[in-house]
């Protein structure tokens, strides 16, 4: 799908569509709904990185890819080790 539409679109809707389910979750009542929109919500974020990626390498040349992509997970770890510290300060 992401060949087919363009990572714009494609990863615009998945980030709208990750947004309806999570708003979703706040009025689901019980533990089949919480299990089934946290399905929905694995499934809508499945491929975030893979379009991620694939935008970096639209734009860097194969050289510059490598490195591109250790950034980009560098700062998908650092975001997660500073999540736990925002959290507590909040």
């Amino acid at each position: 799908m992401l060949y087919r539409f363009g990572p714009r679109i494609w990863i615009s809707g998945q980030i709208f569509a990750w947004g309806l389910v999570a708003t979703f979750q706040a009025f689901q009542k019980g533990l089949g709904g919480f299990l089934s929109t946290r399905l929905l919500l694995g499934l809508c974020e499945a491929g975030f990185i893979p379009g991620g990626l694939y935008t970096l390498s639209m734009y860097y040349k194969k050289r510059e890819t490598s490195r591109r992509f250790a950034l980009y997970f560098l700062g998908q770890n650092l975001a997660t080790a500073c999540s736990g510290l925002l959290a507590y300060g909040m």
